[in-house]
C-alpha cells in the first residue's frame, strides 16, 4: 500500500475533505415524514416510529419502505381511501416491506375510516382492557383483548380511539 502523496489532516483543516459518519447516512423522524410527504404519502407519526424501527433510520431502509408504499398506491393495488376493501387493504399493506399487520390496521382505521380496525399487539389497548398483561404471553395477552373487543364489533375502531384517549369504551 502506497503513501497517497498528501495529508489528510491538511485536506480537513482547509474544509476539502468530506468526511461521512453514521449519522450522516440515518434519518430521523422528521426526515422521514418530509420524505414520505416528497413521494406523495401522508405518514402518521405512529407509522413513521414503526418505519424507523424497522430500519433503524437507515437511509436506503427507509427508502425502500416508502418507495414501496408509494409504488403500490401509483400501481392501483392499493387504494387508501374511505370505501376501499379493509381486507385487500389489510393484505396488500402487509405485504410491503416495513408494514406490519398494527401499522395495516391503524392506516385502515385512519385513511379508510374503517370502523372495525382493531391493532393487533397494541400495548395500551392491553394496559387498559387486560389486567396483569405484562406477565403474560403475547398471544394470551391478544385472546383476552380479542375477546372482550367482539362486543363492540363491528365498531371497534371507536373502542380503539377511546381506549387511547384513557376513556372506557363502554361509556
Amino acid at each position: 500500500r502506497r503513501h497517497p502523496g498528501f495529508s489528510l489532516s491538511r485536506l480537513k483543516l482547509e474544509d476539502r475533505l468530506l468526511v461521512i459518519d453514521e449519522h450522516d447516512l440515518r434519518l430521523d423522524a422528521r426526515q422521514v415524514g418530509n420524505l414520505a410527504r416528497q413521494l406523495g404519502l401522508e405518514l402518521p407519526p405512529p407509522q413513521v416510529e414503526q418505519i424507523m424501527a424497522l430500519t433503524e433510520g437507515w437511509m436506503a431502509g427507509v427508502r425502500i419502505a416508502l418507495l414501496a408504499l408509494a409504488r403500490a398506491v401509483l400501481d392501483g393495488r392499493l387504494r387508501l381511501s374511505p370505501g376501499a376493501d379493509p381486507d385487500t387493504t389489510l393484505d396488500t399493506l402487509q405485504s410491503l416491506p416495513g408494514i406490519g399487520p398494527w401499522t395495516a390496521h391503524y392506516i385502515a382505521m385512519r385513511a379508510l375510516r374503517w370502523p372495525d380496525a382493531w391493532p393487533p399487539g397494541d400495548v395500551a389497548l392491553f394496559a387498559a382492557l387486560v389486567p396483569g398483561f405484562r406477565e403474560l404471553s403475547p398471544r394470551e395477552r391478544q385472546r383476552r383483548a380479542d375477546t372482550l373487543a367482539t362486543a363492540w364489533q363491528p365498531w371497534r375502531s371507536y373502542a380503539v380511539i377511546r381506549l387511547w384517549a384513557g376513556h372506557s369504551p363502554a361509556t
